[in-house]
């Protein structure tokens, strides 16, 4: 299950405990401290353990280019042919998501606004893209079958 969960995180970024591999080998080494039987046993455990919780806490490139790629969508969005309140939506997204990125560590909760704006954001787009008519096929093939209004 956790597989499953990690495996939409690329499209799909949303902070959670089963974001990364740490929160599963924290279990893991939480149990294997417990029944270690020395302070030095223990001690390798702990190091293992704060290692992984450094390694989750380390911004990385793609928590920065996700909300700076939404941010640009949006800016295009504007000028587009979708609603242009969720191009606002978007730029709202992208905006929280790089301030969540730059506080980080001074106001982690930042990261909850964003996570509930993301999945907006991904489902006022889905929703818009759904409700586009496009024109009826050609059924030779040749392009788009324009209907006289005669």
């Amino acid at each position: 299950m956790p597989r499953l969960l990690e495996g939409c995180r690329g499209p799909c970024y949303w902070p959670s405990p089963f974001q990364g591999r740490g929160s599963l080998s924290l279990v893991y080494l939480s149990d294997r401290y417990s029944a270690a039987g020395s302070e030095a046993d223990r001690g390798v455990f702990a190091t293992a353990a704060e290692a992984i919780i450094a390694e989750n806490n380390t911004p990385a490139i793609a928590g920065l280019l996700s909300p700076v790629g939404i941010f640009l969508i949006s800016l295009v969005m504007l000028k587009g042919v979708l609603p242009r309140a969720v191009a606002w939506l978007g730029l709202l997204t992208g905006s929280l998501g790089l301030l969540s990125e730059a506080l980080r560590f001074v106001a982690p909760a930042f990261y909850w606004g964003y996570g509930v704006l993301l999945w907006a954001w991904f489902i006022a787009v889905g929703v818009s893209l759904i409700r586009l008519h496009p024109e009826a096929p050609d059924p030779t093939g040749g392009g788009a079958v324009r209907e006289d209004s005669n």
